[in-house]
């Protein structure tokens, strides 16, 4: 029996769910504002908003900012 090897590059897209909160950072992202600028437009930690960035790269698969906002593009996510 063969079996299919699952590349990241399958993932269910449809599937992809960003919290309201990712969203707005992820907007911010494609700004090109940093963390500390994003904090400030938020009223939130540069902390908190490190786990939204890491969030946002752990559920859209990507390593940087820049593929974060490409990819959300891509998806219609923002």
């Amino acid at each position: 029996m063969s079996k299919k090897k699952i590349s990241d590059n399958s993932l269910n897209y449809s599937k992809v769910c960003l919290t309201f909160k990712q969203k707005e950072v992820l907007k911010h992202l494609a700004k090109g504002l940093l963390n500390k600028e994003i904090a400030q437009a938020m009223k939130l930690s540069v902390s908190t908003i490190k786990l939204h960035v890491s969030g946002i790269f752990l559920r859209l698969r990507v390593k940087t900012r820049t593929a974060a906002v490409v990819k959300a593009q891509e998806l219609g996510l923002i």
